[in-house]
């Protein structure tokens, strides 16, 4: 009986795909293809390398801290194919997470991308348990030398030499051993080991086993229409569970990808042209804000012609979504009348007719994206309906996918042609919800908030040496993802927020902070937005202006405002404009509740930074956001009590 393992996913891909283009990889400033083959051949290099020099067994723990390349790849999947368990992070990991992570893993080797993480971990020596072996993916001889001081007992090989010794081992016969090893692997073996983000606690380790990647790689395939004609770039971090997922899906499909990074992307998507793309929502909204800033910066005409080509288009797709009952409207949710649906089904043919003769204008503005891309993927958050009309406007659907590491990756995404809006979609073939209400009942009435459950084989096997957490997060199969869902009337589940991150106001009022982030974000002139309010009487907001938009909109009202954005909370012109603003969005007209209302806002001096107060998937961090600002937010309302605040 075949086994449902990653051993088998890469088999199967190599038999079916294995001539085609895998990979670009970036050599000499050019791409160059290289295909399965070439990288199984490395892979099974580095695999006997591991075995013959390293001496490591079933189970072994490999901590990998490396960022977007095709070596990353090859060295995880090494590690996964001999029954091995990899470790990933990247290499701006905190000191501390990859002190804990190292620690917790009990890790025998670790692999390690370049000098600069070389000389991080070789800084660490007092505080790390000591490897057995170190793999230096590129690196000078300065860093080497740090390593081999920091970690006398350790084998310090670097990719080349560990390619090369494995390349003696299989003409020595290794390659029977390797076979061996992979076929022996059972879909119960744990493949990795995920440290999550730790947004509000140290990270945890999700254990996830072979039988996990393969069931759901075979449910991303099963709905997404991924071929050997697809490429894609890949820019999320590897270790991220919607990239590791991606990259064996890709590899499954046949198809092309591209390692990059946010800051070569612009320049690699406009030469490698994706035909389909997966990112996080915060990137989606840099994109829609930035092509509206590039269409004000314009000529009158330009901008005339794409208004009228957006407003056909969005009026177009608008009456489409009516006709089949595509909408899912923001409070209260309300079911378009047949005689309605009957109307826009006949209006939607003219409307796309009408718009027909300038969809080239509307594509062109998603030439930054290549000009090529079919269809998205936004995951790792939810993602605002703004963005999602937009983009869905200008011919480019984005499908929004849900779930989390602990359930290795998607649970649930939208479907193609166009998703409904609002909602994430259906389950994942094989994938069950529940939304439960705080006493643990199943909620079956539409818009009614509880914490949604999954069941599936893509559960996770537990938090690694951590029983009571396991216990808390997993009963009798189904896993408690502590994210706050309602039904819809058509029985997709609908994001409703984080239930740890729920705030209690002194009146007793719950509010969830999220939608309303979501709607200030919407704004051009909001960058980002964090919530606050815990055992206050009102809420108040921490807010990251859009810079130059802002700049624009009080130049053109006649405004001087100071260079230093430090200054700007004290400036009346930039809190009148963001108060205006906020009043405007978080309003009974947007359907929020009256002790919903943003009472208090400051305006920050500086842009949040990933590894600071942002996760490396671009969340926002609430504790350490709560902790570095806590000086702000007690001045907030400190002043709010002085002065008017938003009214």
């Amino acid at each position: 009986m075949q086994q449902k393992t990653i051993y088998e996913l890469a088999r199967t891909a190599l038999e079916n795909h294995g001539s085609r283009a895998a990979f670009l990889v970036r050599q000499d400033d050019r791409l160059v293809a290289r295909s399965g083959q070439e990288w199984r051949r490395g892979v099974n290099e580095i695999s006997a390398f591991y075995l013959s020099a390293l001496g490591l067994k079933h189970g072994d723990r490999v901590v990998v801290l490396c960022d977007n390349r095709y070596e990353w790849s090859q060295t995880v999947f090494a590690a996964n194919l001999i029954g091995c368990v990899d470790v990933p992070r990247g290499v701006d990991a905190s000191d501390a997470d990859i002190q804990h992570i190292v620690a917790h893993s009990e890790a025998r080797a670790i692999v390690l991308e370049n000098s600069v993480i070389a000389l991080r971990v070789a800084a660490l020596k007092d505080s790390l348990p000591p490897p057995e072996a170190i793999l230096l993916i590129e690196g000078d001889a300065g860093a080497r030398a740090e390593l081999v001081r920091a970690f006398p007992q350790a084998r310090i090989t670097s990719l080349a030499e560990a390619q090369t010794a494995g390349r003696l081992a299989l003409d020595a016969g290794a390659d029977a051993e390797l076979v061996r090893r992979g076929r022996a692997l059972r879909s119960t073996d744990l493949a990795a080991i995920i440290y999550t983000s730790g947004t509000t606690a140290a990270p945890k380790g999700v254990m996830l086993e072979h039988g996990s990647f393969y069931f759901i790689t075979q449910a991303a395939l099963a709905v997404l229409p991924i071929g050997p004609r697809d490429r894609t770039v890949l820019f999320l971090p590897p270790w991220h569970i919607a990239e590791r997922v991606l990259e064996t899906t890709l590899l499954c499909a046949g198809a092309t990808m591209a390692c990059s990074s946010l800051t070569r992307l612009a320049a690699d998507l406009s030469e490698i042209k994706p035909t389909a793309l997966v990112s996080v929502p915060r990137v989606w909204e840099q994109l829609h804000k930035r092509i509206e800033d590039g269409l004000r910066k314009k000529s009158g005409t330009v901008r005339a012609l794409f208004r009228a080509a957006f407003a056909l288009a969005d009026a177009a797709r608008r009456a489409s979504d009516c006709a089949f009952d595509l909408q899912v409207n923001e409070t209260p949710e309300v079911a378009p009348t047949r005689t309605r649906r009957l109307l826009a089904g006949l209006a939607a043919p003219l409307l796309f007719l009408a718009a027909a003769p300038f969809r080239p204008i509307l594509r062109a503005a998603l030439k930054p994206l290549g000009g090529q891309v079919r269809f998205a993927v936004s995951g790792a958050g939810a993602l605002p309906l703004d963005a999602v009309r937009f983009f869905r406007s200008l011919g480019l659907p984005i499908l929004d996918g849900y779930g989390l590491t602990e359930t290795t990756g998607p649970s649930a995404i939208g479907r193609l042609p166009y998703p409904r809006l609002g909602s994430i979609g259906l389950p994942l073939p094989g994938v069950e919800f529940d939304i439960r209400d705080s006493a643990g009942r199943s909620i079956r009435a539409t818009g009614v908030k509880g914490v949604l459950h999954h069941r599936g084989q893509h559960i996770m096997r537990g938090y690694y040496r951590d029983p009571e957490k396991t216990s808390q997060a997993i009963v009798d199969g189904w896993f408690n993802s502590g994210d706050l869902f309602t039904w819809t009337r058509h029985g997709e589940a609908r994001y409703a927020g984080r239930a740890k991150d729920t705030i209690v106001l002194a009146g007793g009022e719950n509010v969830e902070p999220e939608p309303i982030e979501m709607k200030l974000k919407a704004s051009p002139l909001v960058q980002l937005a964090v919530v606050v309010g815990q055992d206050r009487k009102g809420l108040a907001a921490l807010i990251v202006p859009a810079w130059e938009r802002c700049a624009e909109e009080l130049a053109a009202r006649g405004h001087t405002i100071p260079a230093d954005r430090k200054q700007w909370d004290a400036t009346p012109a930039c809190r009148a404009l963001l108060n205006e603003t906020i009043r405007t969005l978080v309003s009974p007209q947007n359907g929020f509740k009256t002790f919903e209302r943003i009472t208090a806002f400051r305006i920050l001096g500086r842009e949040f930074e990933k590894g600071r107060e942002l996760t490396e998937s671009m969340k926002v961090k609430r504790l350490t956001v709560a902790e570095l600002y806590a000086g702000e937010i007690e001045a907030l309302y400190a002043r709010e009590s002085r002065t008017e605040a938003v009214k």
